[in-house]
């Protein structure tokens, strides 16, 4: 669904509150030891987005500070 560690820190704010709980309990559920994609989605770490980055060569000023979140689509 487009979600990774880029957007991970906003996904509560952008699922709800009631939703992000659901996802964390079936993650927890499925995954107790955080195994599988740590922080990806569901996370603890409200920096994890800029950490790790991967540099790329620029492009264009405003495309290249879209992280194609959608938020911009609202």
């Amino acid at each position: 669904h487009g979600t990774g560690r880029m957007v991970a820190p906003f996904v509560e704010m952008e699922w709800g509150e009631k939703a992000y709980k659901i996802h964390r309990q079936i993650k927890e559920l499925f995954d107790p030891n955080g195994l599988l994609n740590p922080d990806v989605i569901i996370t603890n770490d409200k920096e994890i987005h800029t950490k790790n980055l991967k540099s790329i060569y620029p492009i264009e000023e405003h495309l290249d500070m879209c992280m194609e979140c959608g938020f911009c689509e609202r």
